[in-house]
């Protein structure tokens, strides 16, 4: 087991490498942390070797396969997510509405008595705002649940700067009803319920996110060449990358991503990244991707309703997931969207993680780099999480009876 010594150089050494989350004093990061952040007559904690290293290790349990008859009724407008664990199960909707997140900074020009006058003052709501209008999108299938409630909280926000007023949260029913010519359309098992892929990947900064992560909350995001190109390098077939995904969502055979898909954005990714003709696999490059963070992924070029980058409701990112990453899969983002769906924090937006992970002190499970795993003999982690995935990818294949 690794003394405190050791590990506190190695935290220091992933400064060095990796960057800082929040400027360019080490402080500032270590204070993020939580845990990390000294104060005055305390010991300086360190993490453990269990703390860490326990992470990496391949589950001793497959997730369990779960009853695709458990998908998204089409009568239903809010999907339901199902998990084996009921105590992850979000409150999508809460009557009334939740109040603004705690962990948004309160302005330092008010003090308490001039909120207690603003608290006084009635403010429009979100349907005030709109009043009664709506937005039609030209589309065949229902548009995902989440997206509905960013386009409309960004309406309202643009309302609200013009009437110069605070900006109110909209409810569910306030969702509805701005997009109500959506009810009229039949949902889709997986364009209905997926993150769209102009969300901005890129608010997550230097928070390093897992190949089972990307796959489960960001599966539409294999259009991104820089995300298609990290897992094709670090050992995931085509095959595995389409069967992933089907399983976190448990598509039918219908509404399943296949394995032609995949290999068309891989093709691009090729291109782009490798500056020439499409790479087979007797030509693929033997380095494999070790940067985990999208800080600097590239938007790729998308058309219609998802030309424009937009934030997300954190929330949301896991509609339509049914099995979870779990094991050396599930880091800090699979953490921070959990806690946010426990504790209601249903306003709180991709922009907002850094901010939200400080104050919840969500430090852990934390993704090291692969030069401390260089150093340590460690694996590549997007290969150490397929190896714990490929008897459920395979089972899933079987059972979505998809021609490969």
């Amino acid at each position: 087991m690794a003394d405190a010594a050791e590990q506190d150089a190695t935290l220091h050494y992933d400064l060095e490498e990796e960057g800082r989350y929040f400027g360019n004093d080490a402080t500032e990061y270590l204070s993020f942390l939580g845990p990390w952040e000294e104060s005055a007559g305390q010991p300086h904690p360190t993490y453990s070797e269990h703390d860490v290293d326990t992470f990496d290790a391949e589950p001793t349990s497959l997730p369990p396969m779960t009853n695709r008859d458990t998908g998204h009724p089409p009568d239903r407008h809010v999907p339901e997510w199902h998990t084996s664990d009921e105590s992850f199960l979000p409150a999508l909707r809460q009557e009334p509405a939740p109040p603004e997140p705690t962990f948004v900074p309160r302005p330092a020009s008010q003090n308490i008595n001039t909120l207690l006058t603003l608290s006084r003052v009635s403010h429009p709501t979100a349907g005030d705002l709109l009043r009664n209008d709506s937005r039609k999108v030209d589309r065949k299938r229902q548009i995902p649940w989440g997206l509905q409630r960013i386009l409309t909280h960004m309406e309202v926000e643009d309302l609200a700067a013009l009437s110069q007023v605070p900006v109110p949260f909209p409810t569910d029913e306030e969702v509805a009803q701005y997009f109500r010519s959506q009810k009229e359309k039949p949902m889709h098992p997986f364009i209905s319920h997926s993150t769209p892929a102009n969300v901005d990947i890129c608010l997550l900064g230097r928070i390093r996110i897992t190949a089972a992560e990307i796959m489960a909350f960001f599966p539409n995001h294999i259009e991104w060449n820089d995300a298609i190109f990290r897992l094709v390098q670090n050992s995931w077939t085509r095959r595995e990358i389409a069967g992933y995904i089907n399983y976190v969502r448990q598509l039918p055979s219908s509404a399943a991503v296949t394995r032609e898909r995949i290999s068309h954005w891989a093709r691009m990714a090729d291109r782009q990244i490798m500056v020439g003709s499409p790479i087979n696999a007797h030509r693929r490059p033997g380095f494999k991707t070790v940067f985990f963070t999208p800080e600097k992924w590239e938007l790729p070029k998308l058309s219609r309703l998802e030309a424009d980058p937009i934030d997300y409701f954190l929330v949301d990112l896991a509609e339509g997931v049914v099995n979870w990453p779990t094991g050396s899969g599930a880091r800090l983002l699979t953490r921070a969207i959990r806690l946010a769906q426990q504790q209601g924090h249903r306003y709180v937006k991709l922009s907002q993680i850094h901010e939200f992970m400080r104050v919840h002190k969500v430090h852990l499970p934390l993704l090291r780099p692969m030069a401390i795993r260089g150093k340590c003999g460690g694996v590549n982690p997007d290969v150490l999480v397929k190896r714990g995935l490929e008897l459920v990818i395979y089972q899933d294949i079987v059972q979505v009876g998809l021609a490969w």
